[in-house]
């Protein structure tokens, strides 16, 4: 269910709702959660103040963009802000585009830096203390770059919540996706990988090419496996990295998950992988080991 989003700064929101027809003035389905004019549709909470008390006129609308301005504070002191979409929804496909301009506002936490995000699967406003920081929700967060070090975007993160992941209890507060990271004051668009867009940049529809994987056996999920492998391939030829900080970078909640997925592919672990890759000149294994051949889908 969609009920919550924390936006900071300028952003658009869209959703596309996978279990209807396209919605009337509105191309492909998609269904824009922001008019464009003013808050109609959405609830404020932010901690310290009743529902529906947008303090300091920390949201707003300007030209056209829904922003969340701090020009108002004298000092942010823990007022997290969240507006709520007053529709829930059930089945989904979500994109935003948002970008972070300007300086953090005094007194904001270090973590909180160029951090935003789209909470999803949570808990009504009303349910919420006045003090209370974040709703109960899954996070889809937002970061942007300090200028120098790398920083992913469109990480989990489970404030009041734990997911499972292949298979298993992830309890920790976030995991980071693979994404790149994104410096400065440019937009960004964040939306799950869908094979429309993928056939869209080979020039083809995306029936062409659901056509196309299903006569050679193979499906888009695989296409998404594979890009996240070879990606995995690259970071475990980087000695400084660990197993588990890979696995943390590609979006696995625990390596155990990262090894498995990676095996079905290489037919080894990535730690025999890196011990392959990295112990030999020219190829071959330290003490003259025969090589199992490392299987790679080109």
């Amino acid at each position: 269910m969609l009920k919550a989003c924390r936006l900071v700064l300028t952003l658009a929101v869209s959703v596309f709702l996978a279990c209807s027809g396209p919605a009337s003035g509105v191309d492909d389905g998609w269904i824009p959660l922001f008019n464009g004019k003013n808050l109609d549709g959405w609830r404020v909470k932010i901690r310290g103040y009743e529902v529906g008390d947008n303090y300091a006129d920390t949201f707003r609308v300007e030209d056209g963009l829904l922003r969340v301005v701090y020009d108002d504070y004298e000092e942010f002191d823990g007022k997290f802000g969240h507006l709520f979409f007053e529709t829930p929804f059930s089945h989904y496909r979500l994109r935003v585009e948002y970008r972070f301009v300007g300086q953090q506002t005094p007194g904001g936490p270090g973590w909180a830096f160029r951090n935003s995000g789209v909470m999803l699967h949570g808990q009504s406003p009303e349910s919420m203390t006045v003090d209370q920081e974040f709703p109960v929700s899954i996070e889809a967060q937002m970061l942007g770059g300090d200028g120098e070090h790398e920083r992913s975007t469109g990480n989990l993160c489970t404030p009041g919540t734990h997911v499972e992941m292949d298979g298993e209890l992830v309890t920790r507060h976030c995991t980071n996706s693979s994404s790149a990271t994104y410096h400065g004051d440019g937009w960004v668009t964040m939306e799950q990988p869908k094979i429309d867009t993928v056939a869209e940049s080979l020039g083809m529809s995306g029936r062409s090419l659901q056509r196309a994987l299903s006569e050679e056996g193979r499906s888009f999920r695989d296409l998404l496996n594979e890009a996240q492998f070879k990606q995995g391939v690259r970071l475990l030829a980087d000695p400084v990295k660990t197993v588990t900080d890979i696995a943390l970078e590609l979006g696995y909640g625990e390596t155990s998950g990262f090894s498995r997925a990676f095996a079905r592919i290489a037919g080894m672990s990535p730690r025999e992988y890196r011990r392959r890759i990295l112990t030999t000149d020219r190829g071959s294994l330290s003490g003259g080991a025969e090589r199992k051949p490392i299987k790679t889908n080109n």
